[in-house]
């Protein structure tokens, strides 16, 4: 029984080291409007799970609108939505809110990214749209580069 809790203790350890480096390169993402995933590597359906945000009652009837950019950082082990970052706002707290508060329950295939960005636009008839369109290259792409470039956000 002595020998082996150190043996267990020494497991555990080595267990989340070994991880990292069977998946220490994993790319960031951003979302398309059909809920695909542009990496690095090209397109992949690593979402699962994507409830889209809800308009806010108050904010269709005063017309508010606005376009952000949101950044998801992800748990790789279980390809939960650790954090959201606002990236650029849609212009209202309010409509941030909501977009956070969606994409906080999303979920994506486990071990395949570290974090999406997420682009998500509110109309003015009360309409919610979630995802580049797959057609932006150019902009997928500016995302994608500067991405690699934002440090993951600690708690």
């Amino acid at each position: 029984m002595k020998i082996l809790l150190p043996v267990i203790a020494l497991f555990l350890l080595l267990i989340p080291s070994s991880w990292a480096q069977i998946y220490p390169n994993r790319p960031s993402g951003v979302v398309t409007a059909n809920h695909d995933v542009v990496t690095r590597f090209g397109l992949s359906d690593y979402l699962l799970k994507a409830p889209r945000p809800e308009f806010p009652a108050g904010a269709a009837r005063q017309g508010i609108a606005g376009r952000g950019l949101f950044l998801a950082d992800l748990s790789l082990l279980y390809g939960t939505v650790d954090d959201v970052r606002v990236v650029e706002s849609t212009g209202s707290q309010t409509l941030d809110d909501a977009a956070v508060a969606a994409i906080s329950q999303w979920t994506f295939r486990r071990f395949t990214i570290y974090k999406a960005a997420i682009p998500v636009e509110f109309g003015p008839d009360g309409r919610v749209w979630v995802g580049s369109d797959p057609a932006q290259a150019d902009y997928i792409s500016a995302i994608l580069a500067h991405m690699d470039k934002v440090p993951r956000h600690k708690h």
